[in-house]
C-alpha cells in the first residue's frame, strides 16, 4: 500500500458555499480610518511633549545637514528604511500631506498585512473580525500616527508575516520569500530591537510548511535561508550606497544604532514604572488579557497539534508568549522595556493573532445573514469609540477601576468557554469593546496622545520661518516652559533634536553661553516685547564669547487665547570683544600675532606655515590643501609655526577643514612642548565644512604652537583639505 501523498491542513475555519470574496473585506478595512478620522483628526499628528517623533521629522525635512553636520553619529538617523520614505514624502508633498500618507500608509500596511496572515490560517471571517480591532485599536493609532520609528517596523513585520504565510501555502513562487525577506530587514533596520522578534517570523514559516506541505526541514530551511536573505541583502545594499554616496559618507549605515543598544543594554538609564496611579498601564490591558487566553488556549492547542496537525492556536499562543516573556524578564532586570509604549506595541500583531485563534471560530459556520449583522454591529461598536473618546467609559469612571476590568474577564472567560458558538463570539466582541474604551479616552498619564492638525501646522509653520534663516547653520532654542504655549515651543525644538540644541527652558534667564559665530538663535514667547527682551539677555550672554546678536526674523504665532512671538536671531562676531589678529612672520619663520585696528572681518593665517611631522603629507589638490596624517592613532600630523601673543587674554584658535576620512585632533602647546594647553576632538560641522575650535589663557609674549593629531579610534591615517585657520583675543566682559 502506497504512502499517502501530502495533503494540505484546511483552514481552521471552513467556510460553507463558495469561496469567499475578499476584496469586499479589502475596502472594509481600508475605510476603517473614515470611522476614526470623521469628526477629528487629530490621530494622525505627533503629540507635542513627544521629543523622539520630533526628531524623526527633523531628518524628514532636513536629512543630509542633520546626518553630515549638525548630528553626525546619531543613532536616529540611521534608521533609513523609515527616514528615507519620510524624506521623499515630505520633499514630494505638503507637510500635511505628507504627514498624512506616511501615516495612512502605515496604518493600512499593518491592518491588510494581519488580515491576509490570518485569512489563510484562521478563515477570513476571523481575519476580518480580528484586523477591523486592529485597525480601530487606539494604541495601534498611537504607534501609526506619529514619526517615531514603531509603527513603521509594526508595518515592515506584519508585511513580512503576511508574505511568509503565503510562502508557505504551496504552490508559492520564490519571489514571496525574497519580498520577505526585505521585509525583515525592513523592520530591524528601522528599529534594531526587532532583531529579537525575527526568530519568531522564522517559526512562523516552518510551522506553517509543516503543517500544510509536509516537506522535509532540511529542504524548506535551505530554500527559506537562501531567498529570505538574498531579500535582505536586496534590500540592505541600496540603503548601504544611498548612505555612504549621497548622505554621510557611511556605507555601514546602522553602526550608530548598534553602538546605542550596546550602551543601552550595558547601562540603561530610562527606567519607566509598569504602574500608574495604582493600576498596570492601559495600554498593557489587552497584553495582558491575550496572555491569559494564549495560556488557557495552550492544552488544546496541543492536542490539536497531535490529533489533527491543526498549528494556529499553540503557533500563534508562542509568537505571543515568547516575546512577552522576555520583555518581562527584561523589566526586572531593570532594562524596562514593557514600561515604555513603543517598545510594548511590538506586542499588538500577536495579540490579535491570538485572538482570532481563541474567540471567532464560529464565524465559519454562521449563516450569510448573522454574519453580516454580527460584522457590521462589531464595526460600528468599535467605530464609536472614536466618536468622543474622552467621554470613554464615563460611567465606568464612577466604579473603582477593578470592577469594570472584573466584569470584562468574566465576560471574556465566558466567551472562550463559549468560543465555537455565535454567543461566544457576540460575547468576546461585546467585551473587548467594553476593554478598548477604558484603554483610551485621548490622554496618557494626563497628556494628550496626540496633538491637533492647528498645533500641527503652527509647528510646522515656525519652522518654515526658522529654514528661511537658517542655511544649514546650528540652530538653538530658548523659551520658557512656565508658558501657556510651551508645549509648541517644546516641539519646534525637539525637531531639531530639542536638549542637544537648546540654550535653555526658563528664558530670558539661565542662558547657556556657548555659541558658534553664524549659528541662530530661536526665541519664542508671550512676554511682552519679545524681540528686545531676546536682544538684551542674548547680548549679555554671548558677550563672554565675543559674538552679539542681531534680529533675523519676527514673526507673530496666533495661537488661539495665548498668541506668542517667534524671533530668530543670528550669532555673528562682535569686534569689540573678539579681536581679530594678523600675523608677521621673521626669517626664522616665528610669527608675531598683532591686534587689527577697527577689524570689521576675520583675518586668516597662511596655510602654508602648516609643517609635515615625519610620517604626514600634504599636497595642492585642485586647489585645496590636501592633508594626510600619519596611520598612528594619536599620531602628531602637522604643527604650524610657532605665534608669540601680543597681550594678555583669551584667545580663540580656530581650524576649518573638509573631512575625507578618519577623525582628527585640533589643539594647542606651550613653546617647550610639555603638555596640551587645550585640544577640540568633536568640534562642530557646518555645510562648509567641519571646525575645531578651542580656547585658551595666555600671557603677553607667551609662543605657542598650534597642532594637528591623528584621532582614529584604529591605527589608520585621516585625510582632510585645511580650509582657514584662524586666531582672535577675546576681550574680558565689561
Amino acid at each position: 500500500m502506497s504512502a499517502p501523498s501530502p495533503v494540505k491542513a484546511p483552514p481552521a475555519q471552513p467556510q460553507a458555499g463558495a469561496p469567499p470574496r475578499v476584496l469586499p473585506y479589502v475596502v472594509a478595512l481600508l475605510l476603517l480610518p473614515v470611522l476614526v478620522l470623521w469628526r477629528q483628526d487629530d490621530p494622525l499628528y505627533t503629540p507635542l511633549w513627544q521629543t523622539d517623533p520630533w526628531f524623526y521629522l527633523g531628518y524628514f525635512r532636513d536629512l543630509v545637514n542633520f546626518k553630515r553636520d549638525l548630528f553626525p553619529g546619531f543613532y536616529y538617523g540611521s534608521r533609513l528604511p523609515w527616514v528615507l520614505p519620510g524624506y521623499a514624502m515630505h520633499h514630494l508633498f505638503s507637510p500635511l500631506l505628507a504627514n498624512a500618507i506616511m501615516h495612512l500608509g502605515v496604518h493600512s500596511v499593518c491592518v491588510l498585512s494581519l488580515f491576509f496572515t490570518l485569512r489563510r490560517i484562521a478563515g477570513i471571517r476571523s481575519a476580518y473580525l480580528a484586523a477591523m480591532i486592529f485597525g480601530l485599536h487606539p494604541w495601534l493609532w498611537a504607534a501609526t500616527g506619529w514619526d517615531h520609528v514603531n509603527g513603521a517596523a509594526v508595518a515592515y513585520y506584519l508585511l513580512a508575516m503576511a508574505l511568509l504565510t503565503r510562502a508557505a501555502d504551496k504552490p508559492a513562487p520564490p519571489w514571496t520569500l525574497l519580498a520577505a525577506g526585505m521585509a525583515v530587514a525592513g523592520s530591524i533596520w528601522t528599529h534594531l530591537y526587532l532583531a529579537a522578534f525575527a526568530p519568531f517570523l522564522a517559526l512562523h514559516y516552518f510551522v506553517l510548511v509543516w503543517t500544510w506541505q509536509r516537506e522535509p526541514l532540511r529542504r524548506a530551511l535551505a530554500r527559506f535561508c537562501l531567498w529570505t536573505g538574498s531579500g535582505f541583502a536586496l534590500f540592505t545594499a541600496p540603503l548601504c550606497i544611498i548612505n555612504g554616496l549621497w548622505v554621510d559618507g557611511n556605507f555601514w549605515f546602522w553602526t550608530p544604532s548598534l553602538r546605542t543598544a550596546q550602551a543601552v543594554t550595558t547601562k540603561y538609564i530610562w527606567t519607566e514604572s509598569l504602574w500608574y496611579q495604582g493600576q498596570l498601564v492601559s495600554y498593557l490591558w489587552i497584553v495582558t488579557a491575550a496572555s491569559i487566553v494564549a495560556l488557557a488556549l495552550l492544552p488544546t492547542a496541543w492536542k490539536q497539534v497531535r490529533e489533527s496537525r491543526k498549528t494556529a492556536g499553540l503557533l500563534f499562543a508562542v509568537e505571543l508568549l515568547g516575546p512577552t516573556t522576555l520583555m518581562v524578564l527584561l523589566q526586572f532586570r531593570g532594562i524596562t522595556l514593557l514600561g515604555h509604549y513603543y517598545y510594548a506595541c511590538y506586542l499588538f500583531p500577536a495579540v490579535f493573532l491570538v485572538l482570532a485563534a481563541a474567540y471567532w471560530q464560529a464565524t465559519g459556520t454562521m449563516d450569510a445573514k448573522t454574519w453580516q449583522i454580527t460584522s457590521v454591529v462589531a464595526t460600528l461598536a468599535f467605530g464609536l469609540i472614536w466618536v468622543s473618546p474622552r467621554s470613554n467609559g464615563i460611567l465606568l469612571k464612577a466604579l473603582p477601576a477593578w470592577v469594570p476590568l472584573l466584569l470584562t474577564a468574566g465576560v471574556l472567560a465566558a466567551a472562550f468557554y463559549l468560543r465555537r458558538s455565535t454567543l461566544g463570539t457576540w460575547l468576546s466582541l461585546s467585551a473587548l469593546v467594553l476593554l478598548t474604551s477604558m484603554m483610551y479616552d485621548g490622554d496618557f498619564h494626563y497628556v494628550g496622545v496626540h496633538s491637533t492638525r492647528q498645533e500641527y501646522v503652527r509647528v510646522m509653520n515656525n519652522r518654515r520661518i526658522v529654514e528661511q534663516d537658517r542655511h544649514g547653520q546650528p540652530t538653538r532654542f530658548w523659551y520658557d516652559r512656565e508658558e501657556p504655549g510651551w508645549l509648541e515651543y517644546f516641539a519646534l525644538n525637539a525637531s531639531y533634536m530639542a536638549e542637544f540644541a537648546r540654550i535653555g527652558e526658563r528664558f530670558p534667564r539661565d542662558c547657556d553661553p556657548q555659541v558658534e559665530p553664524g549659528s541662530l538663535a530661536v526665541v519664542t514667547s508671550s512676554k511682552p516685547n519679545t524681540p528686545d527682551l531676546a536682544i538684551s539677555a542674548l547680548t549679555n550672554c554671548w558677550q563672554s564669547a565675543g559674538v552679539k546678536p542681531a534680529l533675523q526674523t519676527v514673526q507673530r504665532v496666533d495661537r488661539p487665547e495665548h498668541p506668542y512671538t517667534l524671533v530668530v536671531l543670528k550669532a555673528v562676531d562682535d569686534f569689540s570683544q573678539r579681536r581679530p589678529l594678523r600675523v608677521n612672520f621673521d626669517g626664522k619663520g616665528r610669527g608675531t600675532l598683532e591686534l587689527v585696528p577697527d577689524a570689521v572681518e576675520l583675518r586668516y593665517l597662511p596655510l602654508e606655515m602648516w609643517g609635515a611631522s615625519a610620517g604626514a603629507s600634504v599636497q595642492r589638490i585642485a586647489g585645496d590643501l590636501t592633508a594626510q596624517t600619519p596611520p598612528g592613532a594619536s599620531d602628531y600630523a602637522f604643527t604650524y609655526a610657532p605665534l608669540i601673543v601680543p597681550e594678555t587674554a583669551t584667545y580663540r584658535f580656530e581650524l576649518k577643514f573638509r573631512l575625507l576620512s578618519g577623525k582628527i585632533a585640533f589643539g594647542a602647546f606651550p613653546a617647550d612642548e610639555s603638555r596640551w594647553l587645550a585640544n577640540d576632538i568633536g568640534g562642530r560641522s557646518t555645510p562648509e565644512g567641519h571646525i575645531l575650535a578651542f580656547t585658551a589663557p595666555l600671557q603677553a609674549g607667551q609662543t605657542v604652537l598650534m597642532r594637528i593629531a591623528n584621532n582614529n579610534a584604529t591605527p589608520a591615517p585621516s585625510r582632510f583639505a585645511i580650509l582657514e585657520t584662524s586666531v582672535t583675543a577675546i576681550a574680558p566682559p565689561k
